[in-house]
């Protein structure tokens, strides 16, 4: 008899055993699932997220060069843009304004200390035409001249009325969601952000 007993308690401990064994191993099934999960769903909204934005915070030049902050833009306010081909300034309505959390936005920041934070793909003027972070991507916005600028580039920048070209000193990545918005205006000039003369809609 008691080797009876003997027999059904080990044969549970046995069971007990791999019962707790195949327990763990389900616990890392699922913990292993949900961390997949969690990464697909992260590649997935950053796949979705929409481009050529500027961070919250961006100044943009008014009429008489006042500035207004990017998201406190509304539709009917008057915008002073540049034209490229004339070399003019041109006073343009604001016809819509896009609110998105974009993720990897990045600072760049020239030798005056002028700074800007947008997205790779934002276009913003050089002496020899359009550049971003990412032209590949820029380009299928209809600016299929842009090409990569990188630290030691020069970028225009606007100051009391003059635009010069200054060399980007430090490009510095943000790799947490931040609110950006697109401007969209009555015509096709040039946004002064910030100093700098960027692309819109």
């Amino acid at each position: 008899m008691r080797i009876l007993f003997l027999y059904l308690y080990l044969t549970i401990q046995n069971n007990l055993y791999r019962m707790k064994k195949i327990s763990f191993i389900l616990s890392l099934l699922m913990v292993f699932f949900m961390a997949s999960n969690s990464n697909a769903q992260t590649v997935q909204k950053e796949q979705n997220v929409p481009k050529r934005c500027l961070a919250k915070g961006s100044l943009i030049l008014l009429e008489g060069d006042k500035a207004k902050a990017v998201e406190a833009l509304e539709t009917g306010d008057v915008i002073k843009t540049y034209n490229p081909i004339s070399q003019q300034y041109v006073l343009r309505t604001v016809k819509n304004l896009h609110q998105i959390a974009s993720l990897k936005t990045f600072h760049v920041i020239l030798e005056n200390r002028a700074s800007i934070q947008l997205t790779a793909d934002h276009p913003i003027l050089s002496l020899s035409g359009w550049k971003s972070m990412r032209p590949s991507e820029t380009k299928k916005y209809g600016y299929t001249e842009a090409k990569a600028y990188d630290v030691g580039d020069e970028l225009l920048h606007y100051e009391k009325g003059e635009i010069t070209p200054l060399k980007v000193i430090k490009i510095i990545p943000e790799l947490e969601y931040y609110d950006t918005y697109i401007v969209e205006l009555d015509g096709d000039e040039v946004l002064i952000a910030n100093g700098f003369l960027v692309g819109q809609e």
